[in-house]
């Protein structure tokens, strides 16, 4: 994300909205601490008490705390930065893991498996790899750099968000796509090994993202 400031003027779109999902499952448990990982503009940490963020991007970092959030600049998979949160009872991420490649993705879950206290829980949500490639995509639009195919692994795209005029912009989102099997297999090697899928459709006839539910 090369500038905070740009994307949060975008109107509300589907992620938003699929953010409620998450905070339902995370309200349900009234976690005792909780981070979030890519905390953004850490509207999620005002929900919650005792919550902290980091997000790697410094001009995020710098607007969330210009609202007043305990937010550092930090990487989820270095271990260094990981080992400074310990005992976590909850962690979240919205929409993070795409931005990393699957060896990134690898050191990410077990940085966060390690930093989660016994019977933590850890949510996170991505697009649906195996329905990003669809034109019909709610409020925004994913252009590959190269040929999609689902089972390749580390396939660069862009992500144009859609205006309060409906047009695509760019405003900095370059992710990678990984099929879902990446994800399922890094969880169980990184120690989590009770793992829910819960699938987001919203409004749309198929399902656009997954939120995964993961316990220590």
């Amino acid at each position: 994300m090369e500038n905070a400031e740009l994307f949060y003027k975008q109107p509300e779109n589907q992620r938003e909205q699929d953010n409620e999902a998450m905070h339902g499952l995370i309200a349900a448990r009234s976690p005792n601490s909780l981070l979030e990982i890519g905390c953004g503009s850490g509207d999620m940490l005002n929900r919650y008490d005792n919550s902290r963020g980091i997000d790697i991007n410094r001009s995020m970092v710098e607007f969330a705390q210009k609202r007043g959030n305990n937010v550092v600049l930090g990487d989820v998979t270095d271990s260094g930065v990981m080992e400074q949160y310990l005992g976590i009872d909850v962690i979240a991420a919205n929409y993070v893991f795409t931005e990393l490649k699957a060896e990134q993705i690898k050191a990410a879950f077990k940085n966060i498996q390690y930093s989660l206290r016994n019977q933590g829980t850890f949510y996170f949500t991505i697009t649906n790899p195996q329905t990003r490639h669809r034109e019909d995509l709610p409020g925004y639009k994913v252009v590959f750099d190269e040929q999609f195919k689902y089972e390749r692994k580390d396939i660069p795209f862009t992500v144009l968000l859609e205006d309060e005029d409906g047009k695509l912009r760019d405003v900095g989102i370059r992710d990678f796509h990984n099929p879902i099997g990446v994800y399922q297999e890094n969880l169980y090697n990184a120690g989590f090994l009770e793992t829910r899928i819960h699938e987001l459709s919203g409004k749309n006839d198929f399902v656009h993202a997954l939120l995964f539910e993961c316990k220590k």
